[in-house]
């Protein structure tokens, strides 16, 4: 990671990357028309890009995973559907995930971009009944 920052202090990158972490992500498709949508709906190619940054303590060196993490994520969408002139309808989307023992909390919308304009909020809630079992096995 110095080669990022160049004359930041390798103690100082290792202490931060203890806490703060970074990914990205991106994917690229072309797209086919088909007996539910014909191609004069779709987009004719698709590309997804995300950007995260996660805050924990993910420890040093074979630590355990960490308790919790909160992840903060931005991705750009070029869409499935076409426009009228033939280019996908993009969207953006902001995320925010809390990761704990036992599942994820996670929402996400599309305020990102100004393009918010109905329905496209979304929430999750994941429990890992395996991990939450022990709890109520002693009852």
């Amino acid at each position: 990671m110095a080669w990022m920052l160049p004359g930041t202090e390798p103690e100082f990158l290792k202490d931060v990357s203890r806490f703060v972490r970074l990914s990205v992500m991106g994917r690229y498709g072309l797209l086919y028309g088909g007996s539910a949508y014909p191609s004069g709906v779709i987009a004719s190619q698709s590309f997804l890009a995300q950007a995260s940054v996660s805050f924990a303590d993910y420890g040093v060196g074979e630590s355990p995973a960490p308790r919790w993490e909160l992840e903060l994520a931005l991705t750009r969408d070029s869409g499935l559907f076409a426009s009228p002139n033939g280019g996908g309808v993009g969207r953006s989307f902001g995320a925010i995930a809390l990761r704990f023992p036992y599942g994820t909390l996670e929402t996400w919308n599309d305020f990102v971009g100004g393009s918010d304009s109905g329905p496209t909020y979304g929430f999750s809630i994941m429990l890992n009944v395996l991990r939450l079992y022990p709890l109520f096995a002693d009852m």
